[in-house]
This record gives structure tokens, sequence and C-alpha cells, in this order.
């Protein structure tokens, strides 16, 4: 392969990530999801977080080693990647968040990936980013990014429970929703202005910040 500056993978490059995972094609204008591995395991371009790519294997447990490559579970540190179905192996399953403990730093999705809170909570110290055809889905489960920003391009399927931004949610272009109840807090502004609608059936959004937010819709 072509490696592009600093031992990162230049845009359309594969690489073998954990115990021969295939990559797929990596892509520069994909915010910044560029991958490559050393030692520490995989990292995306312009972070130094060791992380974690969601494979499925064993079943759908966030917190079951095989399920990640290299094997392991994410702390609060590590990047969560959830990438398109084609790269997941074994079982094949999507991430569900059934328990409380389930945490990592920065979130990131793409292709068709899709990640569930169907019980439990996911906490996100970082941030969320969600690429175009990507899916997340709460049904009374809990996702709260303790610090950063939700920048969501993808599917918003919510039918009750919590999204928790402390930080800005933006919504693109490309978002779409499905949401006929739950609630999304979030401590800075919403902006929702440059998706092509937002027609949620039910639910709330709360600015609950300490500093005036602004909802763009």
């Amino acid at each position: 392969i072509t490696v592009g500056d600093d031992g990162y993978l230049a845009s359309g490059d594969y690489a073998t990530v954990g115990t021969g995972v295939d990559v797929g094609a990596v892509d520069d204008d994909l915010y910044g999801v560029n991958i490559y591995r050393d030692g520490a395991g995989v990292r995306y371009k312009g972070a130094t977080d060791k992380g974690y790519y969601w494979i499925g294997f064993t079943d759908s447990d966030w917190e079951t080693s095989t399920n990640w490559t290299p094997t392991g579970v994410p702390t609060s540190s590590d990047a969560a990647i959830i990438p398109d179905h084609t790269k997941y192996t074994g079982a094949q399953a999507d991430p569900d968040i059934n328990e409380a403990t389930a945490v990592c730093g920065n979130l990131v999705m793409w292709g068709d990936g899709r990640l569930v809170s169907s019980s439990g909570k996911l906490t996100v110290d970082k941030g969320i980013t969600s690429g175009p055809n990507t899916e997340i889905q709460i049904d009374g489960g809990e996702i709260e990014v303790t610090s950063g920003n939700g920048n969501f391009n993808g599917l918003l399927d919510f039918g009750g429970g919590v999204l928790d931004v402390n930080g800005n949610v933006n919504l693109s272009a490309g978002t779409t929703e499905d949401i006929t109840n739950g609630t999304i807090e979030l401590t800075g502004s919403f902006n929702a202005n440059a998706a092509n609608s937002f027609t949620p059936t039910g639910g709330d959004v709360v600015l609950d910040g300490s500093k005036i937010g602004r909802a763009h819709v």
C-alpha cells in the first residue's frame, strides 16, 4: 500500500487492522477518519487516542472483547469506530448498549454502521461523528457525550430514551430521522438548519446549558 504523511494511509488505500480485518478504502473527506495501525492499535488521523474497531465477531455486547479489534474493550481514552457492515466478521452483530458501563473517547461511525442503545448507557468522552448511511437507534437507553459535540449525518431513530450532549448538536444535509419519542438534551446549540428536513413526530429537545443556547431549524 501507499502510506500517506506521518505513517497514515492515503485516500483510497487499504490496510489490515488487528487480526486480519480489512479496513477498506480510506476516505480523506470522511470526517478525518483516516485509519492506520501500529503497535498501539487502531488510530484515526489527527488523534493520539488508541482506538478499537468494531467487528461484531461474537455477539452484540459492547463489553465483549472479541467483538473488537484489537481484542479488548474501549475505555474513556479510546476511540470506538463503528464501520460498514461489510467489515464485520463472525456473527456480524451490530453493537447494542444494554449495560450502564459502556464508554469510549471519540465515537466515529461510517458506511452503514449501526449502533443501538436499547436499555443501557454509553458514555462518550470526546464527541460523536456519524457519516452518511449510518444509524443511531435509541429505544430506552441513553447516549451521553460528556465533552464535545454530536455531529450527525445519518439516521437518528429514537423511540425513547435520551441523547445527552454536553456541547452542540449539529445535523447535516444528509441527516434523516425517525423520532417518535425520547429526549435530546444539550448544553450548546441545536443546529438543524442544514438538514433537508427535521420533522420528528414526538419527543423533546431540551436546551439545558448554563449559557444561552440556540435552536436553528
